[in-house]
């Protein structure tokens, strides 16, 4: 099967050992699939639809987005129930979705949550989104994001000059990069900054890049808030900043 478009009402279940999609565009209904997993070599794109599949399965269905050119997953189904993601090839993100029922999102290629500013992305339920080791989730500067699941970082998260929020909890591994850059004082905007609701889980490598800006002798910078917190940074590159301040509610960077 080379390509599927979802109708409104339409539902696509098939049960084999595999269905490998060149294409999938869904506009809506639901593609059902308890026994294998769903390949997209090229590209998703989706304005409406759901994948489901029944809760307490043996075997989760897979879907892997693969592949060297870059794929756009726009406006993605709007409910990912009980199915994996595994993104793999180089990938920009936009939209709103939501995972449910143990789905989860794995990105082990280099992921884009948007091109633009303001946009909110949303993972709820009771999923994972895990950024594997050699992946990457890129914030360019300025934008906004929201993923509402426990973020697991392996690899290298970029939150720019952003603001990436976190509804659950944010565990680093000891081999990933965080990495922020500072171009003024407003988080956010010029500053990048994660705001995450529950606990934040520290480890690994601490990147700040100050760009444009020359801050001040004691000058600070909050580059990350939480509701509690553990652990501790491996390594730290921040010319220009004394040692991260770490609290049982902020990191803080003071210019030296």
């Amino acid at each position: 099967m080379r390509s599927r478009t979802g109708g409104a009402k339409g539902e696509l279940d098939p049960r084999g050992s595999a269905c490998s999609l060149t294409n999938l565009d869904m506009t809506g209904g639901t593609l059902g699939d308890p026994s294998s997993t769903a390949t997209v070599g090229l590209t998703y794109t989706g304005t409406g639809g759901n994948f489901e599949a029944p809760v307490g399965i043996s075997s989760q269905p897979v879907l892997t987005q693969s592949g060297t050119a870059a794929d756009t997953i726009t406006n993605p189904a709007a409910y990912i129930n009980n199915w994996s993601f595994e993104l793999d090839g180089p990938l920009a993100l936009s939209g709103t979705f939501y995972a449910e029922n143990g789905a989860s999102v794995a990105v082990s290629g280099a992921a884009t949550l948007s091109s633009g500013t303001g946009l909110s992305y949303q993972v709820g339920g009771l999923g994972l989104f895990t950024i594997e080791s050699g992946g990457s989730l890129d914030l360019p500067s300025g934008a906004s994001a929201t993923i509402g699941v426990p973020v697991v970082n392996d690899g290298t998260v970029s939150v720019g000059t952003g603001k990436l929020s976190v509804g659950s909890t944010f565990s680093s591994i000891s081999g990933s990069t965080l990495t922020f850059t500072i171009s003024g004082t407003t988080a956010g905007t010029n500053q990048g900054q994660v705001d995450i609701t529950g606990a934040m889980t520290i480890a690994g490598t601490l990147d700040v890049t100050t760009s444009g800006l020359t801050p001040t002798a004691e000058e600070q910078f909050t580059i990350a808030e939480f509701a509690s917190e553990s652990g501790s940074f491996c390594t730290t590159s921040d010319p220009g900043y004394g040692a991260p301040a770490i609290s049982s509610s902020e990191i803080v960077l003071t210019a030296v």
